[in-house]
């Protein structure tokens, strides 16, 4: 998909640029994708944004209530709820962070050579 996203990349614009300008182009948005998807899964699962998904957990948990009268028990508090969703397995983020470092690094890094042996 990389790969795929860099040949488009520098077809379209092979006309304004050169090839190495538009690789540090396609690599600079590739890492910088990478890095806005492995911090809104870190944040997704921090602070605030839990607190909305509780929140969300108990209008789901009061319309169910509603709807099944044999249903009598109440949606778990703020602290159980933690617990719970803290319990589950997470998925690891870490490489998408790692990658979009690496490659918004490796294409600043790119760029000050070009700069200066330009």
């Amino acid at each position: 998909m990389v790969a795929l996203f860099v040949c488009f990349y520098c077809l379209v614009y092979s006309s304004q640029y050169n090839l190495f300008r538009n690789l540090l182009d396609s690599v600079f948005s590739i890492g910088l994708i990478f890095l806005v998807i492995g911090m809104a899964f870190y944040i997704h699962n921090i602070g605030l944004f839990k607190t909305f998904r509780y929140w969300g957990y108990r209008v789901r948990a009061r319309r169910t209530m509603g709807k099944n009268s044999a249903y009598d028990a109440k949606p778990m508090n703020f602290v159980a709820y933690t617990e719970h969703i803290m319990a589950l397995p997470k998925k690891s983020t870490a490489h998408y962070l790692l990658w979009g470092l690496a490659l918004i690094t490796l294409s600043s890094v790119l760029l000050l050579l070009r700069i200066n042996f330009a």
